[in-house]
């Protein structure tokens, strides 16, 4: 970081996450307990994740409980994150 970086602004928009693109393909494997564990690491990156509501919100609907409430869950921790 050079010396001017440290008086810019930071950034509103969130950095994403790199392991965001493997937990999305993850969200739609189809074993119940991958979704499931993909949905909390989704919830764990909090507002990093951001890009991630619209699958999480189709994750609701899953087919299994677990990832249903894994899913609600997720998206709440993301919501509070960036508010």
């Amino acid at each position: 970081m050079g010396f001017l970086d440290r008086f810019r602004k930071a950034s509103s928009e969130p950095e994403q996450a790199p392991e965001l693109p493997a937990l999305l393909e993850q969200l739609v494997d189809p074993a119940w307990e991958v979704r499931a564990a993909a949905a909390v690491a989704l919830g764990d990156l909090g507002s990093r994740a951001e890009s991630a509501v619209p699958a999480l919100e189709e994750a609701i609907c899953d087919e299994h409980g677990d990832v249903c409430l894994a899913a609600s869950a997720a998206l709440s921790r993301i919501r509070a994150a960036s508010h």
